[in-house]
């Protein structure tokens, strides 16, 4: 049977499915590397003082939102009341301001803890060591511990001593003070990070080692005339795969040849030559050529990886057409109706920022009445 008619019309149907897909890359590339710049800039240029206005509303709100986050923070911890709260965060603010809190307190100032070293009674280090991983597991980081607020350290110390009080007791062994705790708690996290380091470092070498040997010369590949004809064959088709694609011999090589080197590369590397064989074809369908060798089976193969491919290009290019940036430079008439759009929803999010900026305004405010009353009645 003459497979030639078969054949043809597959070819052709992938060469087909291959120009549309390099014209969609071209549109996908030139949303991604133009259109979207000039928007920015565009956008810039057209709402710059609405911007500024925005971010600086931002900035305003995010910084009395904290301020608030912190005062709920302090009751909670505390247990304490709103006005306490927000008096003991304008003391904290007040130190930091004044720079007295790392004068008069160089490393903690917690209550019944010196600086000074003191003799302990060694500590039962089963007991150490769950302590220590409660108080990572708690989300604190031990070297960081001394730059929270006064009160959140102190409730936070208050905590972990009665769970250690608890702790010893169960085990029928020493009291171990916090002190001893947050030492424990660091040295631990010190080695679970260069633990990690180690492991992302021996991660990394194995990439290099993968990468290294991808990139390796074609002549360093071993010809041995006793290896299996497939070895033979993996070589062979690699070697001439490298004519083709390595950028030293094509210089001018596109995203679709640097793509194919890099999957020859990897097909080669673990040594798979039926996915060698299919780069091998894609390159001579690419170029025109007929893989003659080639199955069929293979070619409706290909086909059917380049429809795939190409139903994702096509939804993100679907995406990118819907975005206020697609071909905004090359429509006039587009910039001014979208100018009016984007500066009506700029005017509605300006609005929503002021509107929250005064409730969390009103919300400090009250809280500061309330203090200030509480402050007079003690006063009478």
């Amino acid at each position: 049977m003459d497979d030639a008619p078969i054949r043809g019309a597959a070819m052709e149907q992938y060469r087909a499915l291959e120009n549309e897909m390099r014209v969609a890359e071209s549109a996908l590339d030139h949303f991604q590397q133009i259109d979207l710049p000039a928007f920015e800039q565009w956008k810039v240029r057209t709402f710059g003082a609405l911007l500024t206005e925005i971010r600086e509303l931002n900035e305003a709100f995010a910084s009395k939102y904290q301020f608030y986050l912190r005062i709920e923070e302090l009751r909670f911890y505390r247990d304490c009341s709103e006005v306490e709260a927000y008096r003991q965060v304008l003391r904290d603010d007040e130190e930091i301001r004044e720079g007295r809190e790392s004068e008069e307190h160089p490393e903690f100032d917690f209550e019944g803890e010196h600086t000074e070293e003191a003799e302990e009674v060694p500590a039962d280090p089963k007991a150490l060591r769950k302590l220590a991983e409660k108080f990572i597991s708690s989300g604190f980081d031990p070297d960081q511990f001394g730059n929270l607020p006064k009160p959140m350290r102190q409730a936070f110390q208050d905590g972990m001593e009665d769970l250690a009080e608890m702790t010893c007791s169960l085990l029928g062994v020493a009291p171990i003070s916090f002190r001893t705790i947050l030492k424990e708690a660091s040295r631990l996290l010190a080695d679970q990070r260069a633990q990690e380091e180690q492991r992302q470092a021996k991660r990394d070498a194995k990439r290099r080692a993968k990468r290294d040997e991808a990139k390796k010369s074609v002549d360093d590949v071993p010809s041995k005339k006793d290896q299996p004809t497939a070895s033979t064959r993996l070589r062979e088709l690699f070697r001439q795969l490298a004519r083709l694609l390595h950028p030293d011999h094509n210089p001018e090589a596109g995203k679709q040849e640097l793509e194919l080197w890099y999957a020859a590369q990897e097909s080669y590397r673990r040594g798979d030559l039926d996915q060698l064989e299919a780069v091998h074809a894609k390159v001579e369908l690419t170029r025109g050529s007929d893989p003659g060798g080639l199955a069929i089976s293979r070619i409706f193969a290909l086909v059917g990886e380049m429809k795939s491919a190409l139903r994702g290009l096509r939804s993100e290019l679907k995406r990118a057409s819907k975005s206020m940036a697609w071909r905004l430079a090359k429509s006039p008439g587009k910039q001014a109706s979208l100018a009016s759009t984007i500066g009506r929803e700029l005017t509605t999010e300006k609005h929503i920022l002021q509107e929250d900026l005064r409730n969390i305004t009103s919300v400090l405010t009250e809280i500061e009445a309330k203090a200030n009353r509480s402050r007079k009645k003690r006063r009478v």
